[in-house]
Order: structure tokens, then C-alpha cells, then sequence
């Protein structure tokens, strides 16, 4: 028998804060990088990523991931997505779909105005802590419709008040 049972390959990686009690409708900070820590124990071919608009969607939004050091995986960032303006899931689809191995990762969702809405889990006063949410300190580059996300995090702060719904789907994934 091995010493270790062989490690079972995610579904999809994300926030699932939309199917939670207490996702809502909520601004996020213009420019911000909101950052979701995932553990992957092995390789896995992410081929989109997806979000729950919500009202008055009228900017953009980007994708990506990060190393547990800070860095962005190349071919991870989405580019400027533009938002619905009515409540809905947006999808991307990678052009090149991208394989990245086991460890420590970071999930990012950044917007580019503070007047959008998406679907969000929000930390109740004295209660649930948000414990794998963070944000970076570095923020989305030149915001708009070529904006980017930054080159490394920048420091990683915790982030005890909000966390976008946002998933990146895998080949083979649900």
C-alpha cells in the first residue's frame, strides 16, 4: 500500500459565495484586486472563468491567478471583461486554455468602478470571518477597457468584509 493515497483532482476552483446565505448585490472597491486562497493538490487545465453580475453592471472586470508568492500566471489574465448590465452570469472563455501544477494559489477578481454590482458574500459584524479572502495591494492596471491586472499582488492583505462569486472552470470539471 502507498504511503500517501493518490490526491483527487478539484471539480472547479471559486468562491461559491452565491449559493451561500447571504450573497447579495454589493459595490466592490474600483481598482481593487479581491483575492480568494485555494490549495490544488495536483495539475489542472483551467479553461474559463465566470461571475454573477448584478445590477447597473456598466465597467469591466478581470480575471486571473496568482502564485502563493504574489506573482501572476502567465496566460491567466482575462483582459478587461465587459460587464451586463443586468443581473446575469458572464462567462470567458480562455482562447488557450492553461495547466498550472500543485500548490498554493490566489484567485483574483478585479473591477475597474466602484459603482457596479455583483453577487457577493459580505462578513457580518462580530460573526463569520472570511478567512481565505484577501486583497492585494497592487491594483488593476490602467482601469477601462485595456485594463489589466498588475504584474505581482503587491502585499496581500486580509480582507474581512466582502468576496465577489467568482469560479474558474477545468477541463474536465463541473
Amino acid at each position: 500500500m502507498p504511503l500517501f493515497p493518490p490526491q483527487i483532482a478539484p471539480q472547479y476552483l471559486g468562491v461559491d459565495v452565491a449559493a451561500l446565505n447571504g450573497g447579495q448585490n454589493q459595490t466592490l472597491g474600483a481598482g481593487t484586486v479581491y483575492l480568494y486562497e485555494v490549495e490544488i493538490p495536483v495539475a489542472v487545465t483551467i479553461t474559463g472563468f465566470k461571475y454573477r453580475a448584478g445590477n447597473a453592471a456598466t465597467g469591466y472586470v478581470n480575471g486571473a491567478i496568482y502564485t502563493a508568492a504574489g506573482a501572476l500566471v502567465a496566460g491567466s489574465d482575462t483582459g478587461a471583461i465587459t460587464n451586463q448590465s443586468i443581473t446575469t452570469n458572464v462567462s470567458f472563455s480562455y482562447p488557450t486554455p492553461f495547466t498550472i501544477g500543485p500548490g498554493v494559489y490566489f484567485l483574483a477578481f478585479g473591477v475597474d468602478l466602484n459603482t457596479d454590482t455583483f453577487i457577493a458574500l459580505v462578513s457580518q459584524t462580530g460573526g463569520q470571518i472570511l478567512s481565505r479572502a484577501r486583497v492585494a495591494t497592487n491594483t488593476v492596471v490602467t482601469p477601462g477597457s485595456t485594463q489589466t491586472m498588475p504584474a505581482t499582488t503587491g502585499t496581500i492583505l486580509s480582507n474581512n468584509t466582502k468576496m465577489p462569486a467568482f469560479s474558474f472552470p477545468l477541463s474536465g470539471g463541473i
